[in-house]
């Protein structure tokens, strides 16, 4: 019994020693992608970089959960179980967002001096989010004195919170999301044991 523990602890070990590994380069895609969210405030094709890399974060997940698979002993006859693929793939996404939550505090915290928030508000304050704002909330509904004063109102918010707050809402949304984009990798990456006579 102590010797099946032991195996299922070096088992973990092993797992978790490898979504370090591999969520410091998920992490890596994680800031560029982040960086390219900044930009695409400024510039409109950073855009088009920002939701490529945010595909690929997805295409490099899976595919260090299958390097993952091909060194931890998988083989036709054992398989590779989907509770392995998911525990790796999310102990992978968190250690991801860690790296991304420090980059967004040490970003907001040293470099950025309010580009960002400027550069939202200038977003939101466009003549078609505008629009929008007034077509998906009633005036009834906002608590300001028209949707033209909401994007003023949603960036003086955020530029009240600290650089800690955002780095803790960005652990938040990965909390979120890792579950499901595990889920959805894993199903892609488990195979079933195969029996050979």
């Amino acid at each position: 019994m102590q010797n099946v523990q032991n195996n299922d602890f070096g088992s973990f070990s092993q797992m978790n020693a490898f979504a370090m590994q591999h969520g410091v380069v998920l992490g890596a895609v994680g800031i560029l992608t982040m960086a390219c969210s900044v930009l695409s405030l400024t510039y409109d094709s950073a855009n088009l970089v920002f939701w490529f890399l945010l595909i690929l974060s997805f295409v490099v997940a899976r595919r260090l959960t299958m390097r993952f698979r091909d060194v931890s002993g998988y083989d036709l006859e054992r398989g590779f179980p989907f509770s392995k693929a998911f525990a790796h793939t999310f102990l992978m996404g968190l250690y991801a967002g860690l790296w991304v939550a420090l980059a967004t505090f040490v970003y907001l915290q040293w470099f950025d001096h309010g580009h960002v928030f400027t550069a939202l508000e200038a977003q939101l304050s466009r003549p078609e989010m505008l629009e929008a704002f007034r077509q998906t909330f009633p005036a009834e509904m906002l608590d300001v004195e028209s949707p033209e004063t909401l994007p003023a109102t949603v960036v003086s918010l955020m530029r009240a919170s600290s650089p800690a707050s955002h780095a803790i809402g960005v652990l938040y949304m990965n909390l979120f999301a890792a579950p499901v984009v595990s889920a959805v990798i894993a199903l892609l990456s488990f195979r079933r044991p195969q029996h050979t006579a």
